[in-house]
């Protein structure tokens, strides 16, 4: 994650070209802008343009109202933590209410106040941004635990090899010094050659095995 410096995305569905010019003019210089003058519209950018930080929504359109829209989104695991701001010309408490048992975070009645526009639409970006940030850094301590854990995992299995290979490794060291002195006296016997070259071999196999199932 590192949106430093990088414009955050807001996607402005109306089906009112004035109120589209509007917004974009509004909004041009500080974020990067999706224009959608419909609800079809909308969801074939949604499908193209995932990360997505804020949808402004017109609740008066055909075919799919505002209110199904953003059930549509919020149906979409991508944007489920998307926030929604409703543009809207009802003012009913219960249109309001409404909204927001749909899955907004906020609306703005139409005409609008730009500096409202501007200041609610901030507001949500900065609390967008701030839980992105939160889910990355838990996600990073996460991540972090994992390896953590994964090298103590790797500290306990070399141990505990280490345990087990101490013994067979000092029998095969043993064995060959023997054989080596006897060799170098003289005293080499083909029957003691074989009978150590056995405990060698089978320490050897006991030392394969561990490496197979090392815990």
């Amino acid at each position: 994650m590192n949106k430093i410096n990088k414009k955050s995305t807001i996607l402005v569905i109306d089906d009112t070209p004035d109120i589209l010019s509007l917004v974009m003019g509004l909004l041009k210089d500080d974020y990067n802008l999706k224009l959608a003058s419909g609800p079809h519209k909308a969801l074939n950018l949604l499908q193209s343009e995932p990360e997505i930080d804020l949808i402004l929504l017109d609740i008066m359109m055909p075919e799919i109202d505002g209110y199904e829209m953003c059930k549509l989104i919020k149906n979409n695991p991508l944007y489920v933590q998307t926030p929604i701001i409703f543009l809207t010309a009802l003012e009913k408490i219960s249109d309001i209410v409404k909204g927001f048992e749909y899955g907004a975070v906020d609306y703005i009645t139409k005409p609008f106040i730009p500096e409202v526009l501007k200041a609610r639409v901030k507001t949500h970006i900065d609390l967008k941004l701030f839980y992105d940030k939160m889910v990355y850094d838990l996600k990073s301590k996460d991540e972090m635990l994992l390896r953590q854990s994964r090298m103590t995992t790797l500290g306990e299995m070399f141990k505990n090899i280490t345990h087990q290979w101490k013994q067979p490794l000092s029998i095969i060291n043993m064995s060959c010094s023997v054989l080596k002195m006897n060799h170098d006296f003289g005293e080499l016997d083909i029957d003691e050659l074989m009978k150590t070259l056995d405990t060698i071999i089978s320490e050897a196999q006991y030392l394969s095995h561990t490496m197979e199932c090392p815990l």
